[in-house]
This record gives structure tokens, C-alpha cells and sequence, in this order.
């Protein structure tokens, strides 16, 4: 028998109790419709199971239709992703006032909380990130999977491994670029071997976990023989392409936010600034990218050109292929 094993099938909603089954540990953040958890399972013995609870008000879903809709649709989004890049949901409950999401435990943070702390990303740190972010973004355009509102915010973290000292974090960037074929000089002159305290300090960081792509509150399922493209303005203004602005999209526009997190990493804010939502959308739709820029002075031309290719404003341009 030709028996198909797929995530799916084991992502069920089930019949008891949040309450029996888990126990809150700590309240991590609120948003629109709910507050987001740590928990743990009860249930295990001498193990220790942490995950994250998504607990949603039905009284505020209740007031906005689209809003229950983009739920449901996270739900089965995400019961079909199984990719190490991408946030896992593992079950979901339902009582008379909340919907109880149970997802992967993203402890670590985000990308936007260690650029913030630290600063801009050396270049070498910022290749680790998008190899990782791009990994994801193929797997989820591979399965009809337009994910709509990449940031850093959107880039989690969850733990991995503890690397002490500088010997122990170079030998683990060098066997990651050695192992994952991507050509750049890991040597003296790279400035690797030389690394600032601030590159060491996010090095340590980022050599500890593994980045996980969340939040797919804006995904959308593409169906195979769909060539129509999706309509209405989502994401955050910021990363908003030129499509979407346009109310027309498709799976570029994850491109296009790669890009501008790109550059707010290596620079520390977005190509495309304004006062308002309109004047910034205006600078999306008519400007250029700015490469002269001067935290880009040190940057190599294949990572600038990388950036100039996924900030192309014709989507059907657009790509992810570079030297870099």
C-alpha cells in the first residue's frame, strides 16, 4: 500500500479541555483578538514539553467575519507546512469564550529584537539569516504558500545549541558556510578572523538557535490551477510592494519584503521612509532603491545586487538568483 504520511493528519482539534491538558507559564504579549502564552503539558511525566499558546476571544473574532476567516485559514495553512524554517502548530481547543492555538515555542526572540539591541548585521551574519529565511520562503511558494507579510518581527528563534567562545563560533559559521556550498572567503581578510565585539556578540546569538518563520495570520493557499492573482493591501507598510499597494499580488511580493529587510538589516531602517501611509507607499511606487547609502559602503556588489533584484518593482523581474 502506498499509505502518504503528512503533517495534516496529525493537527487535529480536540474534544477536552485546554485546561487538562496544559497549564499557562507565563503571558508573553496581547494582540488584537487575544493574548499569546508560554505553557506546558500536563501530561508528561518527568519530561518537560513547552509549547506557545494563541488564545483568541470569540467575542472579539465575532465582531469581524474576515478576521474569523483569516484564522481558520492559519490553521490550515500552517497544518500543512513541516519545514525546520517554519513555525509548527501541533493541535488546537475550543471552549464557549476561546479558540486555544498550540504552536511551536519560539523562546529566543526575533530578528528585529537583535538588530534593535545590537545593531546592524555584519554581512557574513546577515547571509546565515536569509539563507535560512529563503529556505523557508522556496518551501512555502513550493506549496502554493504566499505567506504575505514577511518582516523581522516575523523571523523567530527557537534553541538549538550553546557556543561559549570565539573559537567555538567561528568553527560553527565556517562548517555552516563549508556545508551549505555558499561561496564567500572565510578567511583573514573576510575581517571573520577579526570580528568586532558587537559581530561576536550577535554571532553568539544567532549560533545558539534556529530561525523559525511565524505568524501566517496574512498566508494565503494558492490553488494549483489558480492563475489569478490575490487582491487587497496586507502586510505592513514598510514591506509593502508595488503589487500589493495595487491590491494585486502574488508570490513576489515575499521577495520584495526579503529585500527590505535586507537593507534595514545592514543599514537600520527601511529604503522607503514618510510621515503618513500614503507618502510612504508613494515612495514604494517612484523611487529607487538607495545602494550609495553609506552603512552599504563595506557591503560586497553581489549582496547589493541581490537587494536591487528583489527590490525590482515588476514582480514578474523579481528573483531570489544571485552570486551572492
Amino acid at each position: 500500500m502506498d499509505i502518504k504520511i503528512k503533517s495534516s493528519n496529525y493537527i487535529k482539534k480536540r474534544t477536552k479541555s485546554f485546561y487538562d491538558v496544559y497549564e499557562k507559564l507565563k503571558f508573553l504579549g496581547e494582540g488584537a483578538f487575544g493574548s499569546v502564552y508560554k505553557i506546558r503539558r500536563k501530561d508528561c511525566g518527568d519530561r518537560e514539553i513547552i509549547r506557545a499558546l494563541k488564545e483568541i476571544s470569540k467575542e472579539a473574532l465575532n465582531n469581524s467575519m474576515q478576521n474569523e476567516e483569516e484564522l481558520k485559514n492559519e490553521i490550515e495553512v500552517l497544518k500543512n507546512l513541516d519545514h525546520p524554517n517554519i513555525m509548527k502548530i501541533y493541535e488546537f481547543y475550543e471552549d464557549e469564550k476561546n479558540i486555544y492555538l498550540i504552536n511551536e515555542f519560539c523562546g529566543g526572540g526575533d530578528i528585529a529584537d537583535l538588530n534593535d539591541k545590537f545593531g546592524i548585521f555584519p554581512e557574513f551574519l546577515l547571509k546565515y539569516v536569509m539563507f535560512q529565511v529563503f529556505l523557508a520562503i522556496s518551501f512555502l511558494h513550493s506549496n502554493k504558500v504566499v505567506h504575505a507579510d514577511i518582516k523581522r518581527e516575523n523571523i523567530a528563534f527557537i534553541h538549538v545549541d550553546e557556543n561559549k567562545d570565539k573559537k567555538d563560533i567561528l568553527k560553527f559559521f565556517k562548517e555552516f558556510f563549508n556545508d551549505k556550498e555558499i561561496q564567500y572567503e572565510l578567511d583573514e581578510a573576510s575581517g571573520l578572523e577579526n570580528l568586532s565585539d558587537k559581530a561576536i556578540d550577535i554571532a553568539r546569538e544567532l549560533s545558539k538557535y534556529q530561525m523559525k518563520i511565524l505568524d501566517f495570520g496574512s498566508a494565503k493557499k494558492k490553488k494549483k490551477s489558480n492563475t489569478e492573482k490575490l487582491t487587497g493591501v496586507t502586510g505592513t507598510v514598510y514591506y509593502c510592494s508595488p503589487e500589493v499597494i495595487k491590491e494585486k499580488y502574488d508570490f513576489e511580493c515575499d521577495e520584495w519584503a526579503c529585500g527590505i529587510m535586507m537593507y534595514i538589516l545592514l543599514t537600520g531602517e527601511p529604503p522607503f521612509i514618510g510621515n503618513s501611509e500614503e507618502e510612504i507607499f508613494s515612495n514604494i511606487l517612484n523611487n529607487e532603491v538607495n545602494l550609495e547609502h553609506p552603512k552599504l559602503k563595506n557591503i560586497s556588489d553581489n549582496c547589493k545586487d541581490l537587494i536591487s533584484r528583489l527590490l525590482e518593482k515588476k514582480a514578474n523581474k523579481r528573483t531570489r538568483r544571485s552570486r551572492w
